[in-house]
């Protein structure tokens, strides 16, 4: 695999993990209201 592909890849790969993550903390909200206390925050 080329640098650019890696790059490319890994690239793809963080704004899969990005989104899953704010969807996951949505769902906690939601769930969890005000009270919830989410460890994980996305940059």
């Amino acid at each position: 695999m080329t640098g650019a592909r890696a790059g490319e890849f890994l690239s793809n790969l963080l704004r899969v993990l990005y989104a899953a993550a704010r969807w996951v903390r949505s769902r906690s909200a939601a769930h969890l209201g005000k009270m919830s206390q989410v460890k994980f925050v996305p940059p």
